[in-house]
Formats: C-alpha cells, structure tokens, sequence
C-alpha cells in the first residue's frame, strides 16, 4: 500500500505505525518504550509521583470511572507498584485502571499475580484486540509462523534477560530436529513483533527479554503445547553448566566479570533451582553448591543458606561429595549470620563427608570451613590443626587460593590469641599471594584484619590506610559484607580523630547493611563497633548522635561506601592521618 505512494512520490515522507517494522528502503525504525516509572523500592511522596508518565495514566484513567480516586500516602506504594508489575505497557495500565471502581490499588496488586484474567473490559468502541491484554498479545502472536511461536514460547521459562546462547540451548539449535529457523533471526522477528526486548549486555553482547505481561502469556502457550517440561529442563541444564563453569574460576582472577554474569543471570539461576527441587533434585544440590561462592561475595547470605538447605532437604542421602560441599557452604553462612555453634557443627559434618569421599581440594575447603567454626567457638587448638592440615594440603596441591585463605586464618586465629606478631605476618603473607594473583575479595578481608590489627597497637595512620584499601577493594566487587566492616572501621578512626559526626553516620550507614545482608560482625569487632558509638554518642550528646546515626542509615551502601572513600585526610592529635587513592 506504501510502496506505490514511494514509487510515485519520491520526497514524500510518511509518518507509520505499526508493530513490526515495514522493511522498506530508507525506512527508519523509532521504537516507543514503555512509558516512565518510578524507581522501583524507593518511596516516592504522592505529590510527586504524577511526574511520571505511568503512573500519571494510571490517575487518569481511574479518575475518568471513579471521580474521587486520589493517590494518598497509603496507596502511593501499591500504584507504583502496580505500574511496575505491568512493565509502563499503556494499554495494561489503561486496563488495570479500569478496575478501580471496584478495587482500591491495595486489593488491585494483591490479584496482579495473574494479570491477564485481571486485565480485561477495554471500551466496547475499541478494536477487539484491544479489550483485554491478552488479546493484544495474542494477536501478535498469531501473526509469528508456527516455529517463531514455538521460539517465543520456549523462552517464556526465562525469567530475566538471557543471552544467545542460552537462547539456543532452550530452544533447539539449527539442524537439532527441533525448530526450522536460525535462533538468532528468530529472535530478531520477536524483537520486531514488541514480543521480546533487546538491550546490551557486558563487552556489547546483546541480551533479550520479556515484559512480565508478556511472559505470562508465553508460558500458557508453553503449558498448553505440552512442551514445559522440556523447556525448563533445557533452561535448568544451561545454567547449572553456566553456574558449574563460574565455580570453576570465580576465586580467580576473572572473578569481577564471572560476578558480574552471574548478577545479569541471578533471576534465571533462581527460576533454575525452583524448577530443579521439584523435578530434579539433585540438579539443585549442584546448582547451589556452585553458586555459594557468588552469594557470599554478594553478600546474599540469607537466600544463599535457603537454598543450600532446601536443596540438601531434597536429597538427603547419597551424593556425599555434593552435600559435603553444600553442607560446607551453609557453614560458612552461618558463621557470617553470627550462628556460630551451627557454624561449627555444620563444618564438622562437612568434613567428615569429605574425608569419606577422599577428594583432597574438597577436605581442603571443609577443613578450612571446620577450622573457622572452632575457631570462633574459641577451639583455638582445634582450629590450628585443621588450618595447618589444610595449609599443607594446598601447597601439596599448589592451590595458592587456598594457601591464601588459610594464611589469613592463621593470622585470625593468632590476634585471637593476643599474638599480633604472628598474625600480621600470616595477613601479609596471605596478602601477598592475593595481590600477585587478583583474588580480590580474600584481599579485602586481610585488609580489613590489618586495619583492625592496626586499631588494637593503636596505629591510627595504620588502620585508616588498611580500612581504605579494604573499602576500595570491596566496593568494586560489590561485597557488601566487608564494606560495612570496613565502613565500621573507618568510622573508629573518624571517632580517635575527633570527627564524632562522622563517625555517628557511617556506624549507622554500617549497621543499617550489616542488617540488610543479615551478617554479624564478629563479637570482638562488635564490642569495639558499640564501644565506637558509646564515644560518639557521649561526645555529641544523644540527640545530635541519633541524627547523624539515623542519616547514615538512610544511605545506600553505594553512598556510603563512596561518602567514606572521599575522605583523604583525617585530623589526629599533632598531624593528619592521610588515606590513599579514593579508588
């Protein structure tokens, strides 16, 4: 139809649009997003949520069938909330509107879960399609040939933004038998039907999703073709080997940009191991064993020591080297959370599996995780026999991670024990294999010790220094654990060099993580952190310290992290104490 008006015309421009592009020459696409949102978790006042362009529909719209429809500061959250749920689509939030003669916003988000049976009752003057979400999209759908259906349903398992390659994996790659198209030109029709989106990934890979909206229609049609099971298993073993290969090098390294992949992968790695406890257990034991590395550096303790548990709960018996190691990861989250006695026993059952199977690097990582647990249950003895059997095992093995580790364990154990000769010479060492290899996170645990180390000879300089170089170390990994415990060492120093109001508010900025993460600090370090704030709070008076204490927690860790990096110079009685590269 457009062809001929070119033809005959040929500085004519026309203004289009349409779902799929027209594929004419000279043709220029100009995709419409979704439209504006709130940020999501962030509590924005009711005043001012009209500034964005959902939400502004959405008061429209139930204005337009309840004229007394207000946003107020008790139902602000659930609009933005239920704007987010729909992806900004207009016609869903047009619709879910709608349902406000009926339904407070409250009541409204607690029905989304299935939001295409919600999301019906456009106006009758309004093409069909258009009268409900769910022939909106079906009517794209019908447009796709049976293979390109067949693609888009597959992918509805993916419950984040994926990849090629995990695209060809759950869906056939060509020549399988499976499907009659090249996955990547299958997916490049889904991006032009607005059934899929495209962004960029790391190193300018492009990634895909689905709209939440979207996806839920997708995965009625992957139900009823008969083809989930296979689907989801496809998804499961795609990223069990993705989460296997991480493991491998993630204590390395690379481990910035594994950590990263597997941030971009996490929401595909739980719908992974939801499917996988159900349907394949242990599929599950082995996926969350491979990920406890990247939960911990990410500082997801909790979730990490839920999943380990219900994945150990699924197989209970056999597979001893899999819940040595599972078991081995739940340890070392205990001892994190503070439950140190579970910590301890946990460790003990861990390495009586390992020694069991016989596998000298998984002995060498419970016996490291059974030595800690002693340790902080104040079995120094114990702990230095395991530590010192699992030294000799890594340099037998020339595991110089491992060595590393248990250097800087060794140095724990010692400034326990009051011996802070030892243990600065253990740190060091430790440190020293960590910084020739690029194990970052171990590094930014010996830092820490050093600051604290410093802290205890009285060395403020010293600890500024080593608190410094620690927070750096963390925040580029994103280890939100050490940044609070660096965060609370920092805040000692800012408390012996007068600065109480710093102090007060990055104590609060670490409390207020420390909380989030659900980690507890060791029970000397929390003695000096509340010994920190009782100067604080004696010097500032409580009213100004509750203030300073309360703002810290109201940071981000991001914030905070950086607040406590911009700092280069501390005043100290007779000089400064002067800090490195804010990194």
């Amino acid at each position: 139809m457009v062809t001929p008006w070119l033809a005959a015309a040929p500085r004519l421009k026309l203004l289009v649009t349409s779902r799929v592009p027209l594929r004419l020459r000279a043709e220029h696409e100009q995709r419409v997003p979704p439209l504006g949102l709130p940020v999501r978790g962030v509590v924005t006042p009711p005043d001012q949520l009209n500034q964005y362009e959902a939400v502004r529909l959405f008061i429209a719209r139930a204005q337009a069938v309840r004229e007394d429809f207000t946003v107020t500061n008790e139902n602000a959250p659930a609009v933005a909330e239920i704007c987010h749920r729909l992806d900004g689509l207009p016609l869903a939030i047009e619709l879910a509107a709608a349902r406000s003669k009926l339904l407070p916003p409250q009541a409204m988000l607690a029905r989304l879960e299935r939001r295409l049976g919600l999301l019906i009752g456009g106006a009758r003057d309004l093409p069909e399609r258009q009268q409900t979400l769910r022939g909106a999209i079906a009517w794209s759908y019908d447009l796709l040939t049976p293979d390109e259906q067949a693609l888009f349903r597959r992918l509805a398992v993916c419950a984040g933004a994926f990849g090629l390659d995990a695209a060809e994996v759950i869906a056939g790659t060509p020549g399988s038998g499976e499907l009659k198209l090249d996955v990547l030109d299958g997916l490049g029709r889904l991006v032009d039907h607005s059934l899929l989106r495209q962004e960029e990934g790391a190193g300018g890979e492009p990634r895909f999703m689905m709209l939440a909206t979207i996806r839920e229609y997708g995965l009625e049609q992957l139900t009823a073709s008969g083809e989930a099971d296979e689907a989801r298993q496809r998804h499961a073993a795609f990223f069990l080997a993705l989460a296997e290969e991480a493991a491998s090098v993630l204590n390395g390294p690379e481990q910035p940009r594994w950590l990263e992949r597997l941030d971009a992968d996490h929401d595909d790695l739980r719908a992974a191991l939801e499917w996988a406890l159900w349907r394949e257990p242990e599929t599950a034991l082995r996926l969350a064993g491979a990920l406890t590395d990247f939960w911990f550096v990410r500082g997801h303790l909790s979730e990490g020591r839920a999943w380990l548990e219900r994945a150990l709960a699924g197989v209970p018996t056999a597979l001893p080297a899999l819940r040595s190691r599972a078991i081995r990861g739940v340890s070392r989250f205990a001892f994190s959370q503070g439950a140190y006695a579970d910590a301890r026993d946990l460790g003990v059952a861990a390495l009586e599996l390992a020694r069991e199977v016989g596998d000298e690097r998984l002995l060498t990582d419970t016996l490291n995780a059974a030595a800690v647990g002693a340790m902080n249950s104040g079995e120094f003895d114990r702990a230095d026999r395991f530590f010192t059997e699992a030294l000799d095992l890594s340099r037998k093995l020339g595991d110089e991670f491992n060595e590393a580790r248990v250097l800087g364990n060794l140095g724990e154990v010692a400034r326990q024990r009051g011996d802070l000769k030892t243990a600065e010479a253990r740190y060091e060492q430790a440190l020293h294999h960590q910084r020739r290899t690029g194990w970052g996170q171990l590094g930014a645990y010996n830092l820490f010790n050093l600051g604290l180390l410093s802290r205890q000879r009285e060395n403020v300089t010293g600890a500024f220094e080593r608190y410094k170089e620690a927070l750096a170390l963390a925040h580029s990994l994103e280890d939100r654990e050490t940044v609070a415990y660096a965060l609370a060492g920092l805040a000692g120093v800012a408390g012996e060099a007068g600065d109480f109001q710093r102090a007060a508010r990055l104590l609060g900025a670490a409390e207020a993580l420390l909380e989030k993460i659900g980690a507890a600090l060791e029970q000397s370090e929390r003695d000096l952190m509340d010994a920190d704030a009782d100067a604080a709070r004696t010097a500032l008076g409580e009213e100004r310290f509750a203030a300073a204490w309360s703002a810290g927690r109201a940071l981000t860790w991001e914030a905070a992290a950086a607040e406590a990096a911009a700092t280069v110079e501390v005043p100290v009685t007779g000089g400064t104490v002067k800090g490195g590269d804010s990194g």
